[in-house]
């Protein structure tokens, strides 16, 4: 028997699924970890057991070790991290995901898993106790991969990015935790709303409640293709006239929709996926958008990039 800690955790892995057929029962499978772990591309004659309904499965992994000749099966509330083959077996912290939280292969921090492997002839109770984990599991298909999707994007979203420091940071260097989330960049030239508008935005709850406490509740408008849902965050710079230059307007959460997206109500916050925005950072990232749009990245006028899109915009841009 022995501990193991970090990348060896990792590397036992790997040198348990290479020993031709393996079985395992790990609860949660992020993306890319098909390569990280190093399996095999005929997986024929594996059993894997998961939470695949968990929203800690991405579904294209899962599609991958079907494909590649896994029998995957599914267990709702497993949260074993077990491996065993021929060769022996692995016990420990380290599902093919990070602690459920629906994180992807490269996102996974080793350095804070355990584990202990073990010998073959030390391994028999746990093909015992993995015969009662598979028959108590159900087959999964291609066919409820399409229920899962939905349920990984929700859980991949709603991942934390850290418990303090500059979401302006996390941007300019382009983190991966951000990627996968409801958070998108508007770029936008301002315009006074028309009538028909304010009208619809008075008639709406959002505006009775204005008018009952005279609270300013701001609002986009004309922005039925942004498909906004409530929640999102929305990071905004409006061009301004007297700067000749974008300048940073606020971070936002998506408060509801009024008329089917035409009008976004919006909510002003400091910190999104427990990183804060700084108005200095918000300046920072502000002249960084004009020269985007004076590079013909983006046409400057009405724009909703997604947060991928917007850091790999930046990564043209020097300081």
């Amino acid at each position: 028997m022995k501990f193991l800690v970090g990348s060896n955790v990792k590397n036992e892995m790997s040198r348990i699924a290479s020993a031709g057929k393996f079985d395992a029962a790990i609860a949660y499978w992020g993306g890319g970890v098909t390569d990280l772990l190093d399996f095999p591309s005929d997986m024929s004659g594996s059993r894997i057991v998961c939470d695949a309904f968990s929203g800690a499965c991405n579904p294209t992994t899962l599609r991958e070790l079907i494909l590649r000749g896994a029998n995957v099966n599914f267990l709702d509330g497993l949260h074993a991290k077990v491996m065993l083959s021929g060769d022996g077996a692995i016990v420990g912290s380290a599902n093919a995901s990070s602690n459920g939280l629906a994180f992807e292969a490269d996102e996974i921090d080793f350095g804070l898993e355990a584990a202990v492997s073990l010998e073959s002839e030390e391994a028999e109770h746990i093909a015992v106790w993995l015969e009662k984990i598979f028959a108590r599991s159900s087959s999964l298909t291609i066919e409820d991969l399409e229920r899962i999707e939905p349920l990984w994007r929700m859980r991949r979203n709603a991942r934390p990015a850290g418990s303090r420091g500059s979401l302006k940071n996390a941007i300019t260097r382009g983190d991966s935790t951000l990627h996968d989330r409801r958070f998108f960049v508007a770029v936008t030239v301002p315009d006074d709303p028309t009538e028909e508008v304010e009208e619809k935005y008075a008639e709406s709850a959002f505006g009775r409640e204005r008018q009952s406490s005279d609270e300013e509740v701001p609002y986009f408008w004309d922005a039925r293709g942004w498909r906004c849902k409530t929640g999102d965050v929305i990071l905004s710079f409006e061009w301004d006239e007297d700067e000749e230059a974008y300048v940073y307007d606020n971070l936002w959460e998506v408060q509801g929709l009024i008329d089917r997206g035409f009008i976004v109500p919006l909510a002003p916050i400091k910190t999104a996926f427990g990183l804060k925005m700084t108005k200095t950072d918000g300046r920072s990232l502000a002249k960084k958008v004009t020269r985007i749009v004076e590079k013909g990245e983006i046409d400057g006028e009405t724009n909703l990039l997604p947060i991928e899109r917007f850091m790999s915009l930046l990564s043209g841009i020097s300081d």
